[in-house]
This record gives C-alpha cells, structure tokens and sequence, in this order.
C-alpha cells in the first residue's frame, strides 16, 4: 500500500530521461538533436568544449556507423597525450556503447543485447574515470567533463539494466574504483549528494548509504533551508534519514508548516515509509485541514492516503471509519466539466486513483465498493478505457472474496463489451484465463 503513497520517478541520464527501474529506452529531446550538425572533424578540434554536441552526433546516427565512431575515438584517444581528453574520449566510448545498446533493443527487442554491452560500458566509464583523476581529479582541468561522467555513470548504476545487473565482481571494481575515491574527495560527495539516483545506485552496488550524503550532519535553522534539505527524499532513500529533518521542522516552524499543505503531505509520506504510521496519519490530517483552511478553493488530495491508511491500520490509529475519508476525498472533486485548476481532480480521475489504490494494496472489498459507488454515479464521466479497467476490478474484486457465480457473470460481461474495441486499459487474455480457471 505504501507505493500508492509515492510517484514513481525518472533520473536523469545525461541529456535523456530514463525510468529507473525499468530501463525503458531514453529520448534525446529536440534541443539534443538540433546540435550535432557540424562535422565530427570540427568538434574533435575542441573535444573537451564540444563532448555535448558530439554526442547528439552519436544519437543521430542511430544503430548504424558504430564501429566507425569506435575506431575514431580509440585512435584519438590513443594518439593524445592530455588525460583531460582522454577522459573525453572514453567518457564519449561509453556513451557510443551505450545508445548503440538501445537502438539494438529497439530492433531485437532482446535484452541480451545489454548483457553483451554492458562489460564495454563499464570499461570506458572506469577508464574515463580514471583519466579524470589523471589529469588531476573532479577540480583539475577536467572538471567539466569530470562532472559529467559522474552523474551520468551514477545515473546509469542506479537502473536495473546497467547497475542491478552487473555481475559481484563488476561491482566490487565499481566501489573499489569509483565509489570509494568519491567518497574521499569532497568534489565527489557534493556530485553524489546532489545526484538523485544515489540511493538506487547504492542499492544495486550493495554499499551502505552515507546518511549526511543525503542529509547533512549540520541541518540549517531556518525553515526553507530545512524544506530545502527535505527535497532531497527521492526514491531509494531511506526515509529514517529524514527524520531528524521532520522533526526539527514540527519542533522550530509548527507556524510555518500549519500553512504548508505540501510540506506536510510530503512529511507525512516520510514518516509513513519509515514505519512512523501515528505521526504520518497526523500530517495528513493536518496537511487536509490546511489544504481546506489555508487554499479554500483547492481541492485536496490528502483524504486518498488517510483512506487507505485508516485500512491497513485500522486498529492501530483507532479509526473506526475509514470511508469517511474517501467520502471527503471524492466531495472534493470537480464536476464532470468543469474547469479543473492545478492540483484540483475530476470525479473520474478520484474514483480511478482510489480503485487503483485499493486493488494493488489487496482491499478488494473497498475496491468493490469504489467501482459500485462509481456506477451508481454515472460514471462519472469515466472515459472507456477507464470504464473497463474498473469493470475488471469488480470481476477481480468479486473473485477473491470467493463470489464466483458473480465473478464468471462479469468477465463475460466485459469481455463482450470489450469485443472489437482496441482502446481498452486491460489485458483481454488475462480476462480469459481467469475465466476459464473459474469455469473449469
């Protein structure tokens, strides 16, 4: 349930966005390839000044003319005596290896590929890593470029494709000859504080997280500095880390944080991730009241994780009505139509996120009764692809609290109403099988 507390979020991989878990394939965006268009000859002349440009080069040649670009790069790379540049060229390698990894998955749809490419990437980061502290470390002359291998190598261990799935001894080379000589270079820990994939690529390497990488040892006084240290929670992190910034926060700016519905609610996601479930309930409820008191006109979004909250741990907080939560959360949508400013949800997109919710925490019969509550509303202006996926919650719902009879009637019923029609939000064979298993 705590994942329907938190977005999911994308790092950023050199000039592309890249889903951390997934690995899904970047796209260069149409700044990225508005450069490049000079000849690779004119930008070599200046590698260090123009790395960006030659590798928008990169991307745009797609899959094809890799070995050309391979070649050119070693044999610069060996011919010049400046590590600053060296460090460029391999920086440059890794790179040319590793598009030319996405645009073969493109066409294969294999990740065999990565496993094949993977040892080349990680050698030319290492070695272009090296070459920075050659040339005399994060504050030498390479340091531009320096700065730019690190996040985007870090960026690049945090996913599962290029950092969970290294082998022991892959990643036993990364701690020894990179992550440690970070660690001992103040330039380094300020690369890796300011990295947001730190935590993941900790994670994938097995390494213990320096808490004061994240959060410093000396927290500042004032409230924004503390607001500010608290942006650092990302995904990965350990929230425990983070307490004694929420709890300096509650104790020195309770004035402040009254009239900050946001800093509470993200306080109260903290506090819940580090198993602090009394506190979290209390932020949430606060930041709904300030939401109400302080923004009038907004409507909240804090009565969804009070909702799912007083069901997990119902016990445990003493809430005795958890739909009285959802009651709120769904009085405070808007119209079907009406014009919806930041922040504000229709009553659609309420009923979607909280069946959404329901169904992967396992609260089948509240989901239930989210989809019911939906159709007796008319839909709520539902779009067909959202009308169906909550349909399938109810045959899912219906199924695992053991009411059969009605499960099989729904399944047939949505397969027939999805019959023909390609903008559905299911998967159709799913439906199927688990037809066929109640039926046999």
């Amino acid at each position: 349930m705590l994942r329907a507390l938190h977005v999911s979020g994308w790092v950023v991989i050199g000039l592309c966005a890249v889903c951390p878990l997934s690995g899904a394939q970047p796209r260069a965006t149409d700044e990225q390839l508005d450069e490049g268009t000079l000849p690779l000859d004119e930008y070599l002349k200046d590698v260090r000044k123009n790395y960006a440009a030659i590798e928008a080069r990169i991307l745009k040649r797609g899959k094809g003319d890799t070995d050309e670009l391979v070649e050119r790069f070693e044999r610069e790379r060996k011919k010049s005596g400046n590590p600053a540049d060296k460090a460029v060229y391999s920086y440059l390698l890794a790179r040319t290896w590793y598009w030319h990894a996405f645009h073969r998955f493109k066409s294969t749809r294999s990740r065999d590929v990565f496993s094949s490419l993977r040892p080349r990437v990680l050698e030319e980061y290492l070695r272009a890593f090296e070459h920075v502290q050659k040339s005399g470390g994060l504050g030498g002359r390479a340091a531009p470029i320096g700065k730019q291998i690190v996040d985007t190598f870090v960026a690049a261990l945090g996913t599962s494709i290029w950092g969970a799935s290294l082998s022991q001894e892959q990643k036993s080379r990364v701690v020894d000859e990179f992550l440690i000589v970070l660690e001992n270079s103040p330039a380094g820990r300020d690369l890796l504080a300011a990295n947001p994939a730190t935590p993941l690529m900790y994670r994938n390497m097995g390494r213990p997280l320096d808490p004061e990488l994240i959060v410093p040892g000396d927290l500042p006084e004032d409230y924004e500095g503390l607001k500010k240290v608290l942006d650092g929670y990302r995904r990965g992190a350990p929230p425990a880390v983070f307490l004694p910034v929420l709890e300096a926060i509650e104790k020195k700016h309770a004035v402040e944080l009254a009239k900050d519905p946001t800093t509470l609610g993200k306080m109260a996601g903290i506090y819940v991730s580090a198993g602090r479930l009394k506190q979290g309930y209390r932020l949430f409820s606060q930041a709904a009241e300030a939401h109400t008191r302080w923004h009038p006109r907004a409507h909240t979004r804090y009565y969804l994780p009070l909702y799912l909250l007083s069901l997990r741990h119902k016990d445990e907080l003493q809430e005795d009505n958890p739909r009285r939560f959802l009651e709120k959360y769904l009085s405070g949508a808007r119209p079907v139509g009406a014009e919806k400013k930041p922040g504000e949800y229709t009553r659609a997109e309420a009923y979607k996120r909280a069946a959404d919710a329901l169904m992967e925490a396992g609260f089948y019969t509240e989901c239930r009764h989210v989809v019911e509550r939906c159709g007796d509303d008319g839909a709520a202006g539902l779009s067909f692809a959202a009308s169906t996926r909550l349909a399938y919650y109810k045959a899912r719902c219906l199924e695992e609290t053991g009411e059969k009879v009605k499960a099989i009637a729904e399944y047939r019923r949505l397969l027939k109403a999805i019959e023909g029609k390609p903008d559905v939000d299911i998967d159709r064979r799913n439906c199927e099988r688990r037809l066929k298993r109640l039926t046999e």
